[in-house]
């Protein structure tokens, strides 16, 4: 079969108005060229398998469908490279399609093939795309499309009836692949819905300028520079700069690739394949390839390691690299959120060459910028890696983070024009930077909040009634006006806002009753009131105004609560988990890991110590759970069951704050009040 012959299948394929309705279909929006590329590909390739030009049917040629495959996506794919902000017209797919086939070696396309060898091929071609599909093909669907092409393309060889039955039986084997993978795609996308991040300026290439250096305070310095040890928004802010991770959570909470191009769970989510990004270099100068990524989590999951992550990830059961581009991670039950999860502090890809106790003071990243200088309690500095990844990034040639303890010093250090970016900003200082002149503050709300944490071991907060009489003592609309300045919202003592599509509006919100709590207390052998020290600090906006507001609030239910203020340096390591009654300030994640990190019994930082078996079935239990009103039914429970028990109180969910210059651009707050630089720059 020479090219033209191959023009004039394709032509009967376009003519019967196929291949139009299907690539019309599928090129609706750019989210969709991959599968576009890929199901193209394959429907082609079945179709000229399935051609037959003479009467007389000859011997079956070698069945090379990977030729085929390959020269349609890779067409489709560079093509979409040369202008990827423009819509593809289902006549500029055609041509694609029609040059790739027409390019292939008339010897690697077959005259004729067996019933068997067609069954295979459409097996291989639906998983295919079902796998990369971002919303779900029918099995009817597929039937019916592939049916079509073979039907129009084919002058003999197997009979209809063949065709009909072997392609329904493939399209019924790939629905349960197909559906795996649209769960995860409508797991991130219900949460990327609840998202409320303010929008960011677009700026063409020839607009950004590149250079200079991005100056940035925050409250105190990191205690760790190793990813998988970093417990602190500080730890976070200070290795996102150096390091990337599988997956990145962007501001409108979206998933971007970063050192993973691509990923595919299996039929049952109880397994994910991650395809590596090729050419890859730590700036040790070591390429990236799939044991790196082995080594990083195997670390985290050693308990000898000490990550606060590894209770996080305990349902993985195993990590193996297929090549050196190719990584496979096995887990013990089925699990929609992995993606997102992987987008953890500590998931930081770290080389495996290097001797990891180097780690707590030097980094070995692949990340926008490279270390330079670390001086404890002053600063830390970086430049730009000239060999990222990411062509033309970072912008900035250097950035600067510098640690100072008081708010109004932070403040005054943007407003004067000292700094471009305070991070994060208090809502006690908004109002003064929005009124600074060459100031803005970036807004968004989120699934960050404040919080009470009680030791459920340790007297008097092992008594349930005595945590439900604190609760009934607590004054919520009072700490976010006096905390959060009015903003942000109610909280309901659990960690899912009322934004996020899990949130169970039934499960009511406990009311401010100093009566109540005063019974309670009494019932809990406290008829006299009861005295409790309460341990804060300004590590976090708003902690200390919300222990201020629960002291006057608590007064009336004969709750006498005695404020102690620990230095921003000793807080987390020497206060949080030790002290049994402590404020914390949590940031935004979904609703798995917020669980799981936090009121599992076995979590690294369950820091109210809390043991509750049904709790634990229930995280378990949701993660896997493929239907959004299946999930949020079980989280519902789980939400109703912490309400009751009060190992921790919620009262208010806060709105995450940056200040910064007005020159600076690239720059979001971001809902998990994280730091992304790697897009930044400075205009004049």
């Amino acid at each position: 079969m020479d090219s033209g012959q191959n023009l004039r299948w394709i032509d009967r394929i376009s003519s019967d108005g196929f291949c139009e309705r299907l690539v019309r279909m599928i090129a609706r929006s750019n989210g969709k060229r991959l599968f576009a590329s890929l199901f193209v590909g394959a429907v082609i390739a079945l179709a000229a398998a399935a051609c037959s030009a003479d009467s007389e049917p000859a011997p079956a040629a070698p069945i090379d469908t990977g030729a085929i495959s390959s020269a349609v996506q890779e067409a489709v794919t560079e093509a979409l490279k040369a202008a990827p902000a423009a819509p593809v017209s289902a006549d500029e797919i055609q041509q694609m399609v029609r040059g790739a086939v027409s390019d292939i070696p008339a010897p690697e396309i077959p005259e004729q093939m067996s019933s068997s060898e067609l069954q295979e091929m459409v097996e291989s071609a639906i998983a295919a795309s079902a796998a990369a599909a971002p919303e779900p093909l029918s099995a009817s669907a597929i039937n019916s499309m592939v049916e079509a092409a073979i039907t129009a393309a084919t002058t003999g060889a197997p009979s209809k009836e063949d065709i009909e039955g072997l392609i329904a039986q493939a399209a019924e084997a790939a629905a349960a692949a197909e559906a795996a993978a649209e769960t995860v795609y409508q797991v991130v996308a219900e949460q990327t819905a609840a998202a409320e991040a303010t929008p960011v300026p677009t700026f063409a290439q020839s607009e950004i300028k590149t250079g200079g250096t991005l100056r940035v305070v925050m409250p105190t310095d990191s205690n760790t520079l190793d990813p998988a040890l970093s417990l602190s928004t500080m730890d976070n802010t200070t290795t996102m700069q150096a390091y990337n991770n599988l997956i990145l959570r962007m501001p409108d909470l979206s998933l971007e690739n970063h050192l993973a191009t691509s990923w595919t769970p299996n039929d049952d989510l109880t397994s994910y394949e991650f395809t590596l990004r090729e050419g890859v270099k730590f700036v040790h100068g070591k390429e990236l390839v799939a044991d790196d990524v082995v080594f990083t989590f195997e670390r985290i999951l050693d308990e000898a390691t000490g990550s606060p992550a590894r209770s996080a990830l305990d349902f993985i059961t195993g990590i193996t690299a297929l090549d050196d581009h190719t990584v496979t991670i096995d887990m013990s039950g089925a699990n929609a959120f992995l993606p997102d999860t992987l987008s953890l502090y500590q998931g930081r890809i770290i080389p495996s060459d290097i001797d990891p106790t180097r780690l707590a003071t030097e980094m070995f990243g692949t990340g926008p910028f490279k270390l330079i200088e670390s001086r404890p309690n002053e600063l830390v500095a970086y430049e730009r890696n000239s060999d990222y990844w990411d062509t033309g990034r970072p912008y900035l040639n250097k950035v600067s983070i510098f640690y100072m303890p008081e708010p109004v010093t932070r403040a005054e250090a943007l407003k004067s024009g000292q700094v471009d970016i305070q991070f994060p900003l208090e809502p006690s200082s908004v109002s003064g930077v929005e009124s600074a002149r060459g100031a803005v503050v970036l807004e968004t709300a989120s699934a960050a909040y404040l919080n009470l944490s009680m030791d459920v071991r340790v007297p008097p907060f092992d008594d349930v009634r005595v945590r439900q009489a604190i609760q009934a003592a607590t004054d919520r609309e009072t700490i976010r006006q006096v905390a959060l300045f009015g903003r942000g919202a109610i909280a309901n003592d659990h960690p899912v806002p009322p934004n996020d599509p899990h949130y169970d509006d039934s499960v009511a919100i406990p009311p401010y009753d100093p009566e109540k709590a005063k019974q309670l207390l009494a019932d809990a052998g406290f008829s006299d009131g009861l005295e409790i020290t309460l341990h804060t600090s300004t590590i976090t906006p708003g902690m200390v105004e919300m222990a201020v507001a629960l002291k006057e609030s608590a007064e009336p239910a004969g709750i006498t609560v005695n404020i102690e203020r620990a230095p921003e340096d000793k807080y987390w390591a020497s206060v949080w988990m030790t002290e049994p009654f402590t404020t914390v300030g949590w940031n935004g994640r979904n609703p798995d890991q917020a669980f799981s990190i936090v009121y599992k019994s076995d979590a690294d930082w369950n820091e109210a110590f809390w043991v509750n078996p049904r709790a634990d079935e229930l995280i378990v239990q949701a993660r896997g759970q493929a239907n959004l009103e299946e999930r949020k039914a079980t989280y519902g429970e789980l939400q109703a069951l912490v309400v009751q028990e009060v190992p921790r109180i919620i009262p208010v969910f806060s709105p995450v704050f940056f200040g910064v210059r007005d020159n600076v651009r690239g720059v979001q707050a971001h809902p998990s009040r994280w730091l992304l630089l790697h897009k930044a720059w400075l205009d004049d």
